[in-house]
């Protein structure tokens, strides 16, 4: 591994989240380093987007330790805010501000958070749009776009900040599947441009091409993690085993 991959972007050590009496994560130690990809898969409750929330404060954990580029999430007010200023964040749902343009939406953050004029603001989103294949949409609101254009403002938006890393919670679940594809295309995209992304996802060819390491999650503990689709053409746990068989995922081609 160079020098720049050996101090992970983003280090968990057995963490642990609880809701009550269920713990809902139990022990999850995960490193993700600098350009890499590492895609989250399992069952529905399996804990998988609950991690996800812990790395940036959207859900606070009661055990263990997470560090995101040198901060260490301990809970108080300054370490939320300076984790979620290297953390992007993509969600099932598209949570844009609908009275807002896409390109308002895109450049809220950095001005609000980050202290960045509007004209720049404004400059890098336009180029963030283009990115994303909305060039043109700028003046749009959420409304008058479908439901993978929103999803794309939506990737568009977490990129505003220039976060350290990138995190998507199931981001094509709301989407017809039609346009799967145009989102999980701009995830490749920003996956080959070097963005340190970690996806909870259920498309395993996704997955399967873009990942450096998939890690699968039952009962809130990390059963199996390999590098690439090693895990999902090779698993070795029983239980992952059984989790692919259940999809039918004998192919990722």
């Amino acid at each position: 591994m160079s020098e720049m991959l050996k101090t992970p972007v983003v280090s968990l050590k057995g963490v642990i989240k609880k809701y009550g009496s269920v713990v809902a994560v139990n022990g999850v130690d995960l490193e993700v380093f600098e350009s890499q990809t590492v895609a989250i898969i399992g069952p529905s409750g399996s804990g998988k987007s609950t991690v996800i929330r812990t790395i940036n404060g959207l859900e606070s954990h009661d055990g263990g330790e997470i560090v995101v580029n040198g901060v260490t999430l301990d809970g108080s007010k300054s370490s939320i805010r300076d984790v979620r200023n290297d953390v992007g964040m993509v969600f099932q749902q598209f949570n844009l501000f609908p009275y807002m343009s896409a390109l308002d939406n895109i450049t809220l953050a950095p001005r609000r958070r980050q202290g960045v004029s509007r004209l720049d603001a404004e400059a890098h989103g336009m180029e963030l749009l283009e990115k994303v294949g909305l060039k043109g949409f700028e003046s749009r609101y959420p409304s008058e776009l479908s439901g993978g254009q929103q999803q794309r403002v939506a990737i568009a938006r977490g990129l505003a900040t220039k976060p350290k890393v990138m995190l998507f919670d199931e981001p094509t679940s709301a989407l017809d599947p039609e346009v799967v594809q145009d989102v999980l295309g701009v995830m490749k995209d920003l996956a080959h441009d070097g963005v340190t992304m970690i996806v909870v996802t259920h498309e395993l060819t996704f997955a399967a091409q873009v990942a450096n390491s998939i890690v699968f999650m039952d009962a809130g503990v990390v059963v199996e993690q390999g590098d690439g689709d090693s895990l999902l053409r090779n698993p070795q746990h029983k239980r992952t085993i059984r989790f692919l068989s259940s999809l039918n995922a004998s192919s990722f081609d």
